[in-house]
């Protein structure tokens, strides 16, 4: 009753005593801070809810709204085209509003998202590349110096090669998914135009692209293919591929590791000081870990970047890793949030000894990543967490729940989950397996897409004898081969007796056999009747005995 608002209930006839719990009748509320608003009794009652306007879901003018607490966006909010106040809205607001940048730029973006420091899509196509474009320029230019972004000394002011290398006279275009992903005639026909010119220049175009391109035609020399989600440690493998052809031999390998050269690499992104978390959100910027970002720094990135960093509380000191654009939007750090909370549950996991308890899974836990160490969690923890192969080193997400309850629940990239060309392919790991792939009969199956561990039924074809059979991928990579090559199979004119021992053939006895010399071979074991074909003496043994060397007594016996 501490929120009842008697003087407007008052007037409208609401007297609490006369009502119950679950009245459906809409009463004045005020809060502490003096905000009131309207809600149904049984809403309150039932659900809980609490003001509407502390929790930000409504805003209050000079309290929560966009215009009192942002009012440096104000000079690019276009009150033209706008039919909402900026003071009606509150900064977390997902509508898409109209905005005109310093420049002159139209554009429309939600503002929860301009809140976080992303701005003119216009502008910010001149101002940064994606990170993965940039990670390969920084390599490129290691091995050729000489090597420029954004080129256009052979094209109109509407295009241009996102990395040039003079010397060795070769385009690369980097096709992200944001920018590149189109799959209309008039970028085909860009892409085209762009090969085109390249030719009459020669030039050779290499592209890079991510994500599924398969509704394009190939407009390049060579192209590779990068998923749209990739780590840091999956990026580094394709890099290295990527250098691997484009050196041929030539310059000196260098060694890929984006973790280590981040901060070099984000040197390369062209951000202005005042796009930076350092300059819109110092306060945030404070609590920059000195230490555990290496070379980064809040100058490097906006306040929208998913960049997940390490932060350091300067209040409690406690140490967190959390993404840029969550602090940007106002989370802070949880032990001071809820510090009893965090504190009892780790006290409660710990004297009751339902910590994480098994070895792989402390074995494979990302401290680096984790906010908080397995300590922290029980094995039926539902919690997303990272995790870190100590075998490969690959990193993955999943729940606590499902690494604890079922042990094949590994690392996805040394189960073969996930495949790699280059690294954990079936022609990777087993190229020999190559030369026996039925190319014809798999048409719809890309042997660099899957893993040794496959249990697809798939065709083969000898390449010592041509005999044909269908097996299991995973069997052929545990050394399964040839039916007709180890015998398990009778093939007649290839491994049949009467094709690879003419000579004990010969002594076949032609009528108290079931079978003939065409359909057995000489390693089995089963017993047949046997004439001599010199003697005619009759006898039986077995055929691996016959093409072991033993053969007609009678006839020994006399060479004696």
């Amino acid at each position: 009753m501490k929120e009842w608002n008697w003087e407007e209930n008052e007037k409208r006839g609401l007297d609490p005593n006369k009502l119950t719990l679950g009245s459906g009748k809409k009463a004045n509320w005020i809060c502490t801070k003096g905000h009131n608003w309207d809600a149904d009794i049984c809403h309150r009652v039932g659900r809980g809810s609490n003001c509407p306007y502390c929790a930000n879901k409504k805003a209050w003018p000079g309290y929560n709204d966009l215009k009192s607490q942002r009012p440096d966006l104000m000079s690019e909010w276009d009150f033209d085209t706008n039919t909402i106040d900026p003071s009606t809205v509150v900064l977390q607001s997902n509508k898409r509003v109209n905005w005109i940048c310093p420049k002159g730029h139209h554009y429309t973006k939600a503002i929860y998202l301009r809140v976080a420091g992303q701005g003119c899509i216009i502008c910010s196509r001149g101002l940064a590349t994606s990170f993965p474009e940039q990670c390969f320029f920084y390599y490129t230019k290691k091995v050729y110096p000489d090597a420029v972004n954004s080129y256009k000394a052979i094209f109109d002011n509407q295009m241009e090669l996102d990395i040039f290398i003079p010397s060795i006279n070769t385009g690369i275009e980097y096709d992200g998914i944001f920018w590149h992903d189109k799959k209309d005639k008039d970028v085909l026909a860009r892409e085209e135009r762009k090969y085109k010119i390249c030719k009459e220049h020669n030039i050779r175009l290499f592209r890079i692209k991510e994500g599924d391109f398969k509704g394009f035609t190939d407009t390049s020399d060579r192209t590779w293919y990068i998923p749209r989600k990739c780590d840091n440690k999956l990026l580094n493998m394709y890099i290295t591929e990527y250098l691997k052809f484009l050196i041929m031999g030539g310059a000196r390998l260098p060694v890929v590791d984006i973790d280590k050269d981040k901060a070099e690499i984000l040197e390369y992104k062209t951000l202005r000081l005042e796009d930076s978390l350092d300059y819109l959100y110092p306060e945030v910027a404070k609590e920059w870990h000195p230490t555990k970002n290496g070379k980064l720094t809040p100058d490097l990135f906006t306040p929208g970047s998913p960049e997940k960093v390490w932060w350091l509380c300067s209040k409690c000191g406690n140490e967190w890793r959390a993404p840029i654009a969550n602090r940007s939007k106002g989370h802070g750090c949880n032990e001071c949030a809820n510090p009893v909370r965090m504190k009892t549950r780790k006290q409660n996991i710990l004297a009751k000894r339902e910590s994480i308890d098994k070895e792989i899974c402390l074995l494979d836990w990302d401290y680096q990543l984790n906010e908080h160490g397995p300590e922290y969690y029980t094995n039926g923890s539902g919690e997303v967490v990272t995790w870190r192969c100590h075998v490969c080193g690959y990193r993955w997400e999943t729940a606590i729940c499902n690494r604890t309850r079922d042990y094949k629940n590994g690392c996805p990239f040394c189960s073969g989950k996930i495949i790699i060309r280059g690294f954990n392919d079936l022609l990777t790991v087993r190229p020999e397996l190559e030369l026996d792939w039925d190319y014809k009969s798999n048409k719809d199956i890309d042997p660099t897409k899957i893993g040794v561990g496959c249990h697809d039924s798939v065709s083969w074809v000898c390449h010592k004898c041509t005999y044909r059979w269908d097996a299991q991928v995973y069997n052929r990579a545990n050394g399964k081969g040839c039916p007709c090559c180890s015998n398990r199979v009778v093939v007649a004119g290839i491994n049949d007796l009467a094709t690879t021992d003419p000579d004990i053939a010969a002594d076949w006895h032609p009528t108290k056999n079931s079978l003939k010399p065409t359909e057995v071979t000489r390693g089995q074991s089963t017993i047949i009747n046997w004439r001599c074909a010199i003697c005619g003496n009759e006898w039986r043994d077995t055929l691996n005995h016959r093409s072991g060397g033993r053969g007609c007594r009678v006839c020994k016996k006399l060479k004696q």
